[in-house]
């Protein structure tokens, strides 16, 4: 649905309510979604969005709720990604943070496929989407190569120093070399042996050298949701 109809006819300002990814390498080359409102009040092909001031270095047009834009090169850290129409320029609101990383090896997950409700003894299963934040290719193979972690665990956080509380995991090889600025879906296959509330956990392990966790806080190499296993 369109919440305005078209140039400089009474649209409100433009809106940014999610980005995905929302963290990639200082070299630019992401490709993001960009949800929001009000998006299509612009002259020209598309309005423009800016990280941190500097322009995107493309942008599509492809609803009055969504935009596509390909990150320009930047310093590390975090900023708002903006967008600007004939009604002005998207306040920053925290749902708009994009980081610039400078760290080898960073994943980020979403985890929107995952079922909150399981039961015990019952294998499920779900689509994990990873993505690779980092300078550094992803390899597939190899005593060093990069897997997936997903568990259900009693804490939160990275790996390298909370695996006694798992309950449980599923280690995944990637089917292929994941390089910078690409993602991929992951199926997913667990069978809880217990019931209660916990979390459902993922991260990414450079097997026998490190856990990414370890490696770089920021942003956080983990991504965890609430559930509950029943009986």
């Amino acid at each position: 649905m369109l919440t305005c109809y078209g140039y400089g006819y009474g649209c409100g300002a433009p809106t940014v309510t999610s980005i995905w990814p929302y963290a990639g390498p200082i070299a630019g080359g992401t490709t993001m979604v960009i949800g929001g409102s009000n998006f299509n009040n612009f002259a020209g092909s598309a309005p423009v969005v800016k990280y941190g001031g500097v322009p995107a270095l493309g942008v599509t047009f492809v609803s009055d709720t969504q935009l596509r834009a390909v990150s320009p090169a930047h310093a590390a850290g975090v900023v708002d990604v903006t967008v600007t129409t004939a009604a002005g320029t998207s306040a920053a609101n925290g749902l708009d943070s994009y980081r610039y990383v400078n760290a080898a090896y960073c994943a980020i997950f979403l985890m929107t496929k995952a079922p909150t409700t399981w039961t015990q003894n019952v294998t499920s299963s779900f689509a994990l989407t990873v993505f690779n934040c980092g300078t550094k290719a992803w390899p597939f193979a190899g005593y060093n190569r990069v897997n997936s972690n997903v568990h259900f665990t009693s804490r939160r956080g990275s790996g390298y120093n909370t695996q006694i509380y798992w309950k449980g995991q599923n280690s995944h090889n990637l089917s292929h070399q994941i390089g910078p600025n690409r993602g991929l879906l992951i199926r997913i296959t667990l069978t809880p042996r217990f019931h209660g509330t916990v979390y459902l956990e993922a991260e990414m392990v450079k097997l026998h050298q490190l856990w990414f966790g370890r490696y770089v806080l920021r942003p956080p190499q983990f991504n965890a949701i609430v559930v509950v296993v029943n009986r």
